[in-house]
């Protein structure tokens, strides 16, 4: 990792922890973005669930997106963080919600509805490659519906130089800015 990357990555890292103090946020890993993420969790003894039912995340072992809470005394998952910043591991999720509650309320968001498809087609909004352009697609109404009880996204930008706060406005649509720069409106691409 470069200089300004780690420099980045601290930076991310106290945002994270002092928005924890105030609202739980977990961390939603991509194992299937990278396969050394489930070893790291291990030997880091790092608390995770599989956002996948039991039975599928047997069969999907090793691709199945897993759920952290973001915590300052977390040093494992940190570690494990650092090492996949700028990389696309990961996306933050903001929400008054327990373990249990977050969990549902992202399953909940694995399928969409494409107008269209015959069926649901299963949506990695863990990658932030992907939310970033999801994101900026979604009109004021959208906005609240894909969002429901998620008071915001925290995400690397693209360039990995920054992380990014994405939640819904009051009266309706998108709010981002960069962490550390309330109140500026920062682009999600």
């Amino acid at each position: 990792m470069s200089g300004k990357d780690a420099m980045a990555w601290a930076a991310a890292w106290a945002h994270l922890c002092t928005a924890s103090a105030a609202r739980p946020i977990y961390a939603v890993l991509d194992t299937a973005r990278e396969p050394g993420i489930l070893p790291l969790l291990h030997d880091r003894a790092v608390a995770y669930r599989s956002l996948f039912e039991p039975a599928a995340a047997r069969d999907f072992a090793g691709l199945d997106p897993c759920l952290a809470p973001v915590d300052a005394r977390a040093t494992g998952l940190a570690k494990i963080l650092e090492l996949g910043w700028g990389r696309a591991w990961a996306v933050f999720v903001e929400a008054p919600l327990d373990g249990d509650s977050m969990r549902s309320a992202l399953r909940e968001r694995l399928w969409v509805e494409v107008p269209g498809e015959p069926a649901p087609l299963y949506f990695r909004f863990y990658d932030p490659r992907v939310l970033r352009r999801f994101l900026a697609t979604l009109g004021t109404d959208d906005v609240a519906r894909f969002f429901g009880p998620i008071a915001a996204f925290w995400l690397e930008s693209a360039d990995g130089g920054a992380l990014l706060r994405a939640a819904p406005k009051a009266g309706g649509g998108l709010w981002v800015e960069a962490a550390g720069q309330p109140g500026v409106e920062a682009a999600l691409v």
